[in-house]
C-alpha cells in the first residue's frame, strides 16, 4: 500500500513515504513505521471520500443535464411534428389553391362565352322586334284601310238602298199630283191637297239629306277616333311590342309594359373578375 498516492500529492511534490518524493530510490519508498502508514491510509480515505462526493455531484449534474436535454429533445420532436403537420396542411392548401385557380380560369372562359351568346341573342331579339314592329304597322295600316273600305262600302250600300226608295216615293207623289191635276174638274175637293203633297215631298227629301249627313258624320267621327290612337302610338319614342307567347296580337294595343333592358349586368365576383 506504500505505492498508492493521490494526484495532488504527486503534482505538488509532497513528501511520500519516509519524507521522500516519487522517483526516489526504491530503498527509500517504504515507510519507517506503522503510524505513518495509518496516516497515509487516512489521507487516502479522505481523498477518496472527497473524490466520491465530487463524482456524485458531477453525476447528479450530468443526470439533471441529461433530463433537461431529453426534455428539450422531446420538445424539439414535438415542434418537428407540428412543423411537418403545418407543411402537409400548406401543401394541401396549395393544391386546393391550384385547383381553384384552374376552376376560376374555366369559369372565366365560360363567362366570356356566355356574354358573347347573350350579346348575339340581344342583337337577334332587337332585329326580330324591329321586324315585328314593321309587321304591326303594316297590319294596322291594312286594317285601317280595310275598315275604311268597309265603312265606305256600307255607306254606299245604305245610300244605294235609300236612293231607290226616295225616287220611288217621288214618283209616287208625282203620279198622285198629276192625277189630282187631271181630276181637278171632276173632283173639286182634291184641288186644295196639292200644297200638302209638295210639303210632304220636301219633308222626305230634307229627312233623307239629314240622314245622309248623320251617316257621314258617324263615319268621319269613327275614322277620327280610330286614327288618333295610331298617331299617338307613332309619337311614342322607341315603341316596341313586348314578346310574350301568352299575349295575342290584336290591335290596337294599349297600356303595354315597357320592355325591360336585356343587357345583363355582371357584378364583380369574389374571384376578382367580372
Amino acid at each position: 500500500m506504500a505505492n498508492i498516492h493521490t494526484l495532488n500529492e504527486i503534482n505538488n511534490g509532497a513528501p511520500l513515504v519516509s519524507g521522500n518524493k516519487l522517483g526516489d530510490s526504491p530503498s527509500n519508498r517504504y515507510p519507517s513505521s506503522r503510524t505513518e502508514l495509518e496516516n497515509q491510509l487516512a489521507c487516502l480515505k479522505h481523498d477518496l471520500d472527497i473524490a466520491l462526493i465530487q463524482l456524485g455531484t458531477r453525476n447528479t449534474l450530468l443526470i439533471k443535464n441529461n433530463e433537461s436535454f431529453s426534455e428539450r429533445v422531446c420538445q424539439l420532436e414535438d415542434e418537428i411534428q407540428a412543423l411537418q403537420s403545418e407543411i402537409k396542411e400548406l401543401e394541401m392548401k396549395y393544391f386546393l389553391a391550384q385547383k381553384d385557380l384552374s376552376e376560376m380560369d374555366s369559369l372565366r372562359r365560360e363567362l366570356a362565352q356566355s356574354r358573347q351568346n347573350v350579346e348575339l341573342k340581344n342583337v337577334d331579339l332587337d332585329l326580330k322586334e324591329d321586324e315585328l314592329s314593321e309587321k304591326k304597322g303594316e297590319l294596322m295600316r291594312t286594317k285601317t284601310l280595310s275598315e275604311k273600305e268597309i265603312l265606305h262600302q256600307e255607306a254606299n250600300n245604305h245610300l244605294a238602298e235609300q236612293i231607290p226608295k226616295t225616287s220611288t216615293e217621288s214618283e209616287v207623289l208625282g203620279g198622285v199630283s198629276g192625277l189630282e191635276k187631271d181630276n181637278g174638274i171632276t173632283s173639286p175637293e182634291t184641288t186644295p191637297k196639292v200644297p200638302n203633297s209638295l210639303f210632304f215631298q220636301h219633308a222626305i227629301i230634307f229627312a233623307i239629306v239629314l240622314l245622309i249627313i248623320y251617316f257621314l258624320w258617324r263615319i268621319f267621327s269613327y275614322l277620327y277616333s280610330f286614327i288618333s290612337p295610331i298617331n299617338e302610338e307613332k309619337n311614342l319614342p322607341n315603341y316596341k311590342i313586348p314578346i310574350n307567347r301568352n299575349y295575342s296580337y290584336g290591335f290596337p294595343i294599349h297600356n303595354a309594359e315597357e320592355p325591360k333592358n336585356r343587357t345583363t349586368s355582371y357584378e364583380t365576383s369574389s374571384f376578382g373578375y367580372g
